[in-house]
């Protein structure tokens, strides 16, 4: 990793590798990230609309120059693995080919070839866990795996049981974990920490000086769409159930007479 401090008043220095293909914004809260996620397994705790993704990129390019193994990243759903999967082909530097998906939407003899043939994989959990549990893949080709969203690595979530496989079958693996929000309790986050093999805590805070100057204003827009007529059929008898349930209970004391009942 080089650092590129251009002296441009209009433009922010830059990380270049010869692997990324336009280099990175040099943030000092990011560069502290790279830092510690290049030295062991790392959990990355960073607000949303900060980069944590940008961190990913450079990690990627950095194993990549390093080892000739694969990386698997990691994501809930395969919207965002698609995602993930467009993104990194604009940024690494590798041919596109061989950032690929890996989903439970391949069937099982394409994903033999996926694999074989990927330097950079994007899967869902469950699809890794299946796969590395029957023996269709070996995690010990892994140098790293990133997991994004990496709250959800606790109890049978099939985050937390990846984790546990590729510490059994590649101890010498590292890991990155990312989130925005890695637990409501100590416990929750030391269970993530534990689950998936981390060494290290990398934590920025909206407020610390280092990412004031980055801040950013989320906007909620509001979209009502109308359901169509199949969908709503399926949802009246529900509602129905929910209703009778409620005034049974409200019957018994036990609710107040509320008009929006909330999933508590």
């Amino acid at each position: 990793m080089l650092l590129n401090p251009r002296q441009e008043d209009d433009l922010m220095p830059t990380v270049v590798h010869p692997l990324l293909q336009d280099g990175v914004e040099a943030r000092a809260y990011q560069i502290r990230a790279l830092k510690n996620a290049l030295s062991s397994s790392c959990l990355m705790v960073m607000p949303t609309g900060f980069g944590k993704t940008a961190v990913e990129w450079m990690v990627m390019a950095e194993f990549l120059r390093l080892q000739n193994k694969k990386i698997i990243l990691i994501a809930p759903t395969t919207g965002l693995v698609a995602q993930q999967q467009r993104m990194a082909r604009e940024m690494i530097d590798i041919a596109p080919e061989e950032i690929l998906r890996y989903t439970g939407e391949t069937s099982p003899d394409k994903r033999s070839e996926i694999w074989d043939k990927a330097r950079i994989l994007m899967a869902t959990p469950q699809v890794i866990r299946n796969d590395a549990t029957n023996g269709k893949i070996l995690l010990n080709d892994v140098s790293l795996i990133i997991f994004d969203e990496a709250h959800h690595a606790t109890g049978n979530h099939a985050y937390a049981q990846v984790g546990d496989l590729y510490l059994n079958h590649n101890p010498a693996g590292f890991t990155l974990a990312a989130t925005a929000s890695p637990g409501s309790s100590k416990a929750a986050i030391l269970e993530v920490a534990k689950r998936l093999g981390i060494d290290r805590l990398d934590v920025s805070i909206k407020d610390e000086s280092l990412l004031k100057p980055y801040a950013v204003t989320l906007h909620n827009d509001i979209i009502n769409v109308e359901l169509p007529e199949s969908l709503k059929a399926l949802i009246f008898p529900l509602q129905e159930h929910q209703a009778n349930e409620v005034e049974s209970i409200q019957r018994m004391g036990f609710m107040g007479p509320v008009k929006h009942i909330t999933a508590k």
